[in-house]
């Protein structure tokens, strides 16, 4: 991405930071434990999409570090250039949805006086 992407597009993607095949450094992984969101714009390179995954070259804090993302991992897709959106149902968050699905428990009783 010589120039970026065209136009006015960028992209928020974002994914587990400790899913199967993710590869961020040890600074990123403190920094971000559970998942991050990058923006892919005008600055990041060396982007490359195979069928399972993409890796591309950002900056953090003027620090160049190269990612590795399995499609797998995403939890959401925006481009707000177009307003056009897509989550994703990981392992991660249909548990979180399992468990939020529960019926919910009865309210207690009243405490006899």
């Amino acid at each position: 991405a010589e120039h970026g992407l065209p136009g006015e597009h960028h992209f928020f993607i974002t994914f587990l930071s400790t899913a199967p095949g993710v590869k961020l450094s040890p600074r990123l992984l403190a920094q971000y434990p559970e998942e991050m969101t990058i923006i892919l714009q005008h600055q990041f390179w060396d982007l490359s999409v195979t069928e399972d995954r993409f890796e591309v070259g950002l900056s953090f804090g003027g620090v160049p570090e190269r990612l590795v993302v399995p499609f797998s991992s995403i939890k959401s897709f925006f481009d707000p250039s177009v307003q056009f959106g897509l989550q994703f149902e990981t392992s991660d968050t249909a548990a979180e949805g399992a468990a939020t699905n529960l019926p919910a428990a009865p309210a207690p009783a009243p405490l006899p006086r």
